[in-house]
């Protein structure tokens, strides 16, 4: 285990954590404007740039370092970088594709420096990620701790992908130096009590929650005050749902100063110890106890046992392909064996 992961284990052994609260309503606040984002060195680009909030790490860093050192002064123990939209995919609303690794790499920077100011004081997407982090440890031997944290999009209680909670977490509890699994994002605070209680219960690592100050109104602010916000998480704390708590879309210092206070009164939730049953997820999770009944396994889409299939992957019709895993589900199989 790296020295870093140690010591952030050892904290979460002795407290709840504190996580900071939205970059982008902090930035919203500073009012800027097209000339603000675009700076002297972009003062010529061919596109509308205002909105690109990742960009201000490059033009406007100060104001980004200010942010961090809010929410450090507030009690955050974890800030994270502004690179909510630091990649490809969304930098090239703004013609800017090629800045992707220069404003993760800044932003990072600029993170790290206002840290150690305080030192002396949606899942297909996500395993892909944690694929590449696992990637990047093998090739150059560092360890860090991961933090894996996802979005419950409704009060159906599932994930952006479609996933029930207990599923996500199944889906990426492999992952080596798991730190955390957490949720954000979407729900208010109150609306979040049923899904982190779930997790807390089932995740074998830490737990991390960090909600929205409520949902938009019809202006796009968020309503929860600081208050409510700590009354809730407060709650939370108290029962024991808790390592590490923040705030997400809504969220200011100040809802972060109030959850730091509450945080303090309560010792960090223990780690369970979660008995070791083949655990396996698509939308739903399959969990097979001594005590279940016949697990039916649908094996047809397997390219060495059919012909069928195997001549759709050889012509590169996947959709179809999908279609005999598909029907071998409504027929019955719990799981899907697919060998290519």
């Amino acid at each position: 285990m790296s020295a870093v992961i140690s010591k952030i284990t050892n904290l979460l052994h002795k407290r709840i954590l504190i996580l900071d609260g939205a970059v982008g309503t902090m930035i919203q606040r500073l009012k800027l404007d097209e000339d603000d984002f675009r700076g002297e060195r972009f003062k010529d680009h061919s596109h509308e740039l205002k909105g690109n909030n990742d960009l201000l790490s490059i033009t406007q860093p100060d104001s980004i370092k200010e942010i961090h050192r809010s929410y450090l002064e507030a009690g955050a123990d974890i800030i994270e970088t502004n690179t909510f939209n630091a990649n490809p995919v969304s930098q090239a609303d703004y013609k800017q594709e090629d800045l992707s690794y220069e404003l993760n790499v800044t932003s990072a920077k600029i993170a790290r420096e206002t840290a150690d100011e305080f030192t002396a004081r949606q899942t297909l997407n996500c395993k892909a990620a944690l694929y590449a982090i696992q990637e990047y440890f093998l090739k150059t031997g560092k360890e860090l701790p991961v933090i894996v944290s996802g979005t419950i999009v409704d009060a159906g209680g599932r994930t952006l992908s479609g996933q029930t909670v207990e599923a996500f977490w199944i889906s990426v509890s492999h992952m080596n130096n798991l730190l955390s699994i957490g949720l954000n994002c979407s729900l208010g605070s109150k609306q979040m009590r049923p899904y982190i209680e779930e997790l807390s219960r089932i995740a074998s690592c830490c737990t991390c929650l960090y909600p929205n100050a409520g949902l938009p109104n019809e202006f796009g602010e968020y309503d929860e005050t600081p208050e409510y916000m700590a009354e809730q998480i407060e709650d939370y704390a108290k029962n024991g749902f808790l390592n590490i708590v923040g705030g997400c879309c809504g969220t200011t210092p100040e809802h972060i100063r109030a959850l730091a206070e509450v945080a303090g009164r309560y010792p960090p939730r223990k780690i369970p110890k979660i008995k070791p049953y083949l655990c396996l997820s698509g939308l739903e999770p399959l969990v097979v106890r001594p005590g279940s009944n016949f697990v039916n396994i649908g094996e047809r889409t397997n390219v060495a046992g059919s012909r069928e299939f195997k001549n759709l992957i050889i012509n590169g019709d996947f959709e179809s392909a999908l279609s005999v895993a598909k029907q071998q589900v409504e027929n019955g199989a719990q799981i899907i064996d697919v060998n290519m």
